[in-house]
């Protein structure tokens, strides 16, 4: 009965431990759920924010292409830029002539967001032109993969093919070697 007693000792022992061990795989895999999810949020808030505002890259590029429609377009007055070739306004006397020079200044200011807008599209479609081009060149990389793949695959075939027929022949030989 002694060793009985012990036996149940050990496994009472035995299924506390394992007891134990099971409660914390439980809570690391609570904590790694946690902290998955987590890590989740923060991927999905920052693809988020990506997706919100144009990365710096696009920045640099709309600069490029302002500068560009700048050389384009001399007389082009951008919004919040200050030129030398601004002569001082003369302030109107008439109510009528203010409206004028506001709807006037309001065009001007719908003109430059229109060319930002513009180069901001150019940028975005050689973004965009950039990356159907990649897509393009991994694709037929794809497809020399799959056809390199297809003549190793029937290069494989042929040679198990050829392996079993030696094999078949060399069964033949030993055979009629051990008749002799």
């Amino acid at each position: 009965m002694v060793l009985g007693e012990q036996s149940d000792d050990y496994f009472a022992a035995r299924e506390q431990a394992m007891l134990a061990m099971e409660k914390e795989l439980e809570e690391r895999k609570s904590r790694a759920l946690a902290e998955a999810d987590q890590a989740m949020q923060r991927a999905k808030s920052q693809t988020t924010q990506a997706l919100q505002r144009p990365s710096s890259r696009s920045f640099r590029s709309f600069d490029q292409i302002l500068e560009e429609t700048k050389t384009e377009e001399p007389n082009a007055v951008f919004p919040g830029e200050v030129t030398d070739r601004q002569e001082p306004q003369q302030r109107p006397s008439s109510a009528n002539t203010t409206a004028g020079v506001a709807i006037g200044d309001e065009l001007a200011s719908l003109r430059g967001t229109i060319k930002f807008q513009k180069a901001r599209i150019q940028a975005l479609q050689e973004e965009l032109n950039s990356a159907v081009k990649g897509a393009s060149e991994r694709g037929r990389e794809l497809n020399e993969l799959k056809e390199e793949n297809k003549t190793l695959t029937e290069g494989n075939g042929k040679l198990t093919r050829r392996c079993g027929a030696l094999e078949k022949e060399n069964d033949k030989l030993l055979s009629k070697a051990t008749k002799l």
